[in-house]
């Protein structure tokens, strides 16, 4: 175990029993296609992911009855992000690239048979070599669990300057295994967003700059139907695909996928991040665990994202020999401290 491990454990850990006792970094796991809690936990602290910045500003009123008194105080108003999620994607039932929370697809499989419903098949588009896939579609399991630090978010002396995660660590929001019937078919997402699915260029993963809404290019795969198969050869690209409708399922408003939401609800002074649109990367940026550790955050497809390898295509360094990957989701929170009981105004 690094210094740098061992401070990130003194610094963060020890509020919360599961990294108290990081099991996954105390005995490694054998699998080189994972990723342990302290290696999200020392990404997680990324300052060009967090863009903390001073956004405005909120007016209060505060009421006391003895003495009785009517003040009007300000407070600053913050934005900034926070990794609300890990996103796994993998090609093998029960090898969640996160490797501690493998369990959960044990739990799935259990109220799976427990409701009298069992799955099996599943193409996991494994690579010989790395960049092709065996077939033409490719299907992945994957997971959005709370990341290990979204709980300290707005916690204590922070809540001064940083806002509230509107999720849980290590609460697991989705696990597609335990979606098994509408992550395998699609059929009802093919009616409900008829809309996105017809228009062209929208709602597309791929190559894109910051704002790109409409895709009509470099295409990677759609995000509707929002389903672990996906038609494309390359097994990095199918596996953004895959993470991009992780995040569409559980930011979504329409929830009618079997999960829990990850946004929070607003209140005064207090203004969760939504639902994640694939072309705005204030709604939500990725920075990948594995196979590559990221310091950055980009929308998928974005050209800092490319390696400079003119004898490649420029994806080499994230692609997993597995079929294993996992991202963090950074989603942007604003907020004010509440000085009062009745917020008059905010900018």
């Amino acid at each position: 175990m690094t210094v740098n491990k061992l401070l990130v454990i003194s610094l963060f850990c020890f509020p919360f029993w599961v990294c108290a006792n990081p099991i996954d970094s105390i005995n490694p796991t054998s699998n080189s296609s994972s990723v342990d809690t302290l290696d999200i936990i020392e990404n997680s602290l990324s300052m060009s992911c967090f863009n903390w910045r001073v956004s405005g500003g909120c007016v209060w009123m505060k009421v006391t009855a003895f003495p009785p008194s009517v003040s009007i105080i300000p407070s600053v108003k913050v934005s900034h992000s926070i990794p609300d999620v890990v996103i796994s994607v993998y090609g093998e039932k029960g090898k969640n690239t996160w490797d501690f929370m493998s369990f959960t697809d044990d739990w799935s499989d259990s109220v799976n048979s427990a409701l009298g419903f069992v799955f099996s098949g599943g193409n996991s588009g494994k690579k010989d070599g790395g960049s092709k896939s065996q077939s033409r579609i490719a299907y992945k399991f994957g997971t959005a669990i709370g990341n290990p630090l979204a709980s300290i978010y707005g916690q204590g002396f922070f809540d001064y300057a940083v806002c509230k995660a509107g999720t849980t660590s290590y609460m697991p929001y989705f696990n597609s295994n335990l979606d098994n019937m509408i992550w395998r078919t699609g059929g009802f997402e093919t009616f409900t967003h008829l809309f996105n699915i017809l228009t062209p260029g929208k709602s597309k993963i791929g190559e894109r700059t910051e704002g790109e809404e409409y895709l009509f290019r470099s295409m990677w795969g759609n995000i509707y139907p929002r389903t672990g198969y996906v038609s494309h050869v390359d097994d990095y690209k199918v596996a953004a695909v895959v993470a991009a409708r992780i995040a569409s399922i559980s930011s979504a408003e329409d929830f009618n996928h079997v999960g829990i939401t990850i946004n929070a609800d607003s209140k005064l002074g207090y203004w969760p991040a939504g639902e994640v649109d694939e072309w705005d990367s204030t709604s939500g940026k990725y920075q990948m665990l594995h196979p590559k550790l990221e310091d950055s955050c980009h929308l998928f497809g974005h050209k800092t994202t490319t390696a400079a390898n003119p004898a490649g295509d420029n994806y080499e360094d994230r692609r997993d020999t597995n079929g294993n990957y996992a991202w963090n989701l950074w989603r942007e929170y604003s907020c004010c401290r509440k000085e009062g009981q009745y917020l008059i105004s905010h900018f």
